[in-house]
């Protein structure tokens, strides 16, 4: 949980940063890769609203980019997944 928090702190500090969006993305998703199936459900869909934000915020950022495009290929619809979204990020 650390992790989780010390990531939200800095986005609640610096939100128009994209990098620490992108961080808080990533560390909801290894959270939710520990977590029962609704904690994860509930994770996943944050995680991909923090790596869209991040690319919203720099689309400079190419870590961010692939973030999103990873979450989009390997996440299921219900989870906000599907390759149908990574398609237009990745063209």
């Amino acid at each position: 949980m650390p992790l989780v928090v010390s990531a939200e702190k800095a986005v609640s500090l610096d939100p128009q940063k994209s990098l620490y969006h992108e961080w808080l993305g990533k560390t909801y998703g290894e959270k939710a890769g520990h977590a029962g199936m609704f904690s994860a459900l509930s994770l996943a869909k944050k995680a991909r609203k923090e790596f869209e934000r991040a690319v919203e915020l720099d689309e400079r950022i190419f870590s961010a980019y692939q973030a999103l495009i990873e979450f989009d290929c390997s996440a299921p619809g219900i989870a906000g997944g599907g390759e149908d979204k990574a398609r237009p990020e990745i063209c």
